[in-house]
């Protein structure tokens, strides 16, 4: 349940050892540039460290000084702060970050950070692989979901269509992640087939079966 994005984060001393954070009420600011010096950040920093609060930083790309910096004032400080990179790319990763803006009541800036800027996060998990950002249902968000369906009844790419309705079955509903694994190569590549098989015999029962046989090209 909640938002979901692939996870790119600005170094692995992030982490802890589970290779995982899970915090509650933290802030978050929004950058579609790349952050290059920690004086373009330098108001938001003072106050959440002020006010002992954790932040999260979503950006294009870090300086590897200025992430060096922001370990060393997590190792220093009560309050931590995370650096993610914006995941995807083109289009799609402009719609992810407008998404993450509607939900978390924050801005999109390319200019340096003020405190109008940051937005609420009522509860976030990274791990290695995703990142996960829970929401209460408004009305931005049931704006953005009618927005979406537009964008699906306008374009005829059926990759941009799928991308679309996992985004508004996220908003909407929630997502399932199945893990299949084994201890063999040959147990895994076995299961593997199964598994592919199930998931094509789910979409023959919702959308029909065709005949065999060479029978609908003959036709």
């Amino acid at each position: 349940k909640g938002y979901n994005f692939e996870t790119v984060i600005a170094s692995p001393y992030f982490f802890n050892e589970y290779k995982e954070i899970n915090i509650t009420n933290c802030k978050i600011l929004i950058l579609d540039k790349t952050l290059e010096s920690i004086e373009e950040v330098a108001n938001v920093l003072n106050e959440v460290l002020k006010k002992n609060l954790n932040l999260v930083i979503i950006a294009q790309d870090y300086d590897n000084y200025l992430v060096n910096e922001i370990i060393s004032i997590n190792m220093e400080n009560e309050s931590k702060i995370y650096l993610l990179k914006s995941p995807n790319y083109g289009n799609k990763q402009k719609s992810i970050l407008k998404d993450i803006s509607i939900i978390t009541g924050t801005k999109i800036i390319d200019n340096i950070a003020s405190l109008n800027d940051i937005g609420n996060i009522l509860q976030i998990k990274i791990n290695d692989e995703t990142t996960n950002i829970s929401f209460e249902m408004s009305n931005n968000i049931k704006y953005r979901i009618k927005e979406l369906e537009s964008q699906i009844k306008n374009t005829d790419n059926s990759l941009d269509k799928d991308f679309y309705n996992k985004t508004i079955a996220m908003f909407n509903t929630r997502l399932a992640n199945i893990n299949v694994g084994a201890t063999t190569v040959t147990e895994r590549r076995e299961k593997k087939m199964r598994f592919d098989d199930a998931l094509c015999a789910i979409d023959i029962a919702a959308n029909g079966v065709l005949p065999g046989t060479g029978l609908c090209l003959l036709e």
